[in-house]
């Protein structure tokens, strides 16, 4: 069972070791969750769902709701969010063929 409140303030790190600690740098678990739109959605409109989601994203009730289950909140904009996907996918794609897993 893994407690993150109580990992997080260090009762259990001496149990837990990062992949870092243990020599994959490059691994991390993240957990992160986006609003889509269709492509040729007006810029406007786009622009108005982003302003919205960062304003509930950094609203202290959800910022608060967030900590309590351990991970620890942040927000990223559409620019840096395109950035990290393909970062995060190639990982991902470069772990699962050193580890033998096909698309079958």
């Amino acid at each position: 069972l893994f407690e993150a409140p109580r990992h997080n303030s260090g009762a259990i790190r001496s149990t837990m070791v990062s992949f870092k600690e243990k020599g994959f740098p490059k691994i991390a678990i993240l957990s992160w969750t986006g609003a889509w739109v269709r492509k040729g959605t007006p810029e406007e409109r786009v622009t108005r769902l982003e302003n919205a989601y960062k304003e509930a994203a950094n609203h202290e009730s959800v910022t608060t709701l967030i900590k309590k289950a351990g991970p620890t909140p942040d927000y990223i904009g559409r620019e840096e969010l395109l950035k990290i996907i393909p970062i995060e996918e190639e990982t991902i794609l470069t772990a699962a063929k050193a580890a033998g897993i096909s698309q079958d």
